[in-house]
């Protein structure tokens, strides 16, 4: 590529200004790209309703430009307000998908073909770019990009999957009939044959796709983890000084992990019935889309606080607490997610309530802060001593934004 062609293309489905999973990674990537002196071009869908992603403001500027393409998947489009006639049309949406789609008929990228190409095609002989990058889920994407790619050639293609694919509980994976969970391998196949590089998050993700066709497309696989955005991280309020023990928490709150929400609500009942004057420092916020199950879990302490979402205000949150927490379920226990990236600027010792897996093991191993069990045996021993704990400078060095940039063009050779 020359230097006068600083030109990528970018295919996300929800980047920002959507507010929906996964613009965050590749809305920040596109902001460092951009700071570099590079061009974005986003293919992204239009927006769902009103709310604006908490990553607008990373985007804004003139070297990224978005197109979008209207949703066509019905699932999304046969809403009328009534439960009864909706339970019926969306079962007619799911039948209409399927005539339209092979595969999961619960993508939501179903429709987009067409018109994906023509605006596809229009971009790189506009922009002359040499590689484009494509994200899923929707997983669609990755298949009409990679098919595209098969049938006319002229770029190379990067695809980033965020999430399991073949292995996935949702988008209807477990239920899909044989023919139509083999139509999904197909395009798993389509897209590790055409595609130059193959991304996820997390080295566990890629593991689905090893053995197909006996691993010949193992060498295109690679681990392109999460990482922090310093610009989320100015000066912040400091942690008060007071006795307070204070531990915060911002995400989902994943089903699966609720037995362990469970399991912490019954350690703070012995706590309070055998110590009640270290019960009344403790301090826990929950910040989720979800405060209602925090409500229930923990209906017996007033100690834990839940509510809604704050977007990037809990970074300031976190700023004056004393725990930040990890909190993970069976599905993902080895996933290290955007959080676990995010938060380390903060420098705050993390707190992990989930099974046992590669993350607890490394947050243990690593000295950068404790199980549940283990946080409360050391304060039933009153043996919680904060030295024990910390970020270390290589976490810092390797895991920022920039990093993770530098990484994607080491292996492009994009200058």
């Amino acid at each position: 590529m020359s230097l006068e062609n600083k030109n990528i293309i970018l295919i996300n489905f929800d980047f920002p200004p959507n507010f929906g999973i996964g613009g965050r990674r590749w809305g920040k990537i596109a902001k460092d790209f951009a700071s570099r002196g590079f061009n974005v071009y986003v293919i992204k869908s239009e927006p769902l309703d009103g709310q604006i992603s908490h990553w607008t403001a990373d985007v804004q500027s003139s070297s990224i430009r978005t197109f979008s393409i209207p949703r066509k998947a019905q699932l999304t489009r046969f809403s009328v307000g009534n439960s009864v006639l909706d339970s019926i049309t969306y079962k007619l949406a799911i039948k209409l998908n399927e005539w339209k789609e092979k595969g999961t008929p619960f993508d939501l990228a179903i429709g987009w073909k067409a018109e994906f190409n023509r605006l596809l095609k229009q971009l790189l002989s506009e922009t002359q770019a040499e590689w484009v990058f494509c994200t899923g889920a929707p997983f669609n994407l990755c298949y009409y990009a990679a098919e595209y790619l098969r049938e006319n050639g002229g770029f190379k293609l990067w695809i980033d999957l965020r999430d399991p694919w073949l292995k996935a509980k949702n988008y209807g994976m477990p239920n899909l009939s044989k023919k139509r969970y083999n139509q999904e391998i197909d395009k798993a196949k389509s897209v590790l044959s055409n595609a130059d590089i193959v991304s996820s998050p997390s080295d566990v993700l890629l593991d689905e796709l090893r053995d197909l066709d006996h691993g010949k497309w193992n060498t295109k696989l690679y681990e392109l983890k999460h990482f922090f955005d310093l610009d989320d991280c100015p000066a912040f309020p400091q942690r008060p000084n007071d006795d307070t023990l204070r531990i915060v928490y911002g995400g989902e709150i994943y089903q699966e992990g609720e037995y362990f929400l469970e399991k912490m609500a019954a350690d703070l009942d012995d706590l309070k019935q055998n110590n009640s004057e270290l019960y009344s420092r403790l301090e826990f916020s929950f910040f989720t889309v979800s405060p209602h199950k925090i409500t229930q879990i923990f209906a017996r302490h007033s100690i834990v606080k839940s509510a809604n979402s704050i977007g990037d205000k809990i970074f300031s949150e976190i700023a004056k607490s004393d725990f930040c927490i990890i909190f993970l379920a069976e599905h993902n226990r080895n996933f290290f997610t955007t959080k676990y990236f995010e938060y380390l600027p903060l420098q705050k010792p993390y707190l992990f309530i989930g099974p046992e897996g590669k993350v607890s093991e490394e947050i243990e191993a690593n000295k950068m802060g404790c199980s549940w069990q283990s946080f409360i045996d050391r304060l039933k021993q009153e043996k919680l001593d904060f030295t024990d704990f910390g970020i270390a400078s290589e976490q810092l060095e390797n895991n920022s934004l920039s990093a993770r940039v530098d990484e994607i063009i080491g292996l492009t050779n994009l200058k």
